[in-house]
């Protein structure tokens, strides 16, 4: 399903918002596992329901919502 799929699907049932970050190599703790990181995100609540997703590229483009 597309991004804009899911935006009109949920169009009216929820208020949609994009957010990015960017989890730096130095900030991930934990030997042995788990390794954690924690990071702020501006604009985010701690009420807001979180869908969350890692793009594992550089190139944002080669990541695709299927």
């Amino acid at each position: 399903m597309s991004q804009d799929a899911i935006t009109t699907a949920l169009s009216g049932k929820a208020n949609v918002s994009t957010y990015s970050t960017t989890l730096l190599v130095s900030g991930w703790i934990g030997l042995p596992i788990p390794y954690t990181q924690t990071i702020s995100v501006s604009g985010l609540l701690s009420t807001d329901k979180v869908v969350d997703d890692i793009v594992l590229s550089d190139d944002t483009t080669t990541h695709k919502i299927n």
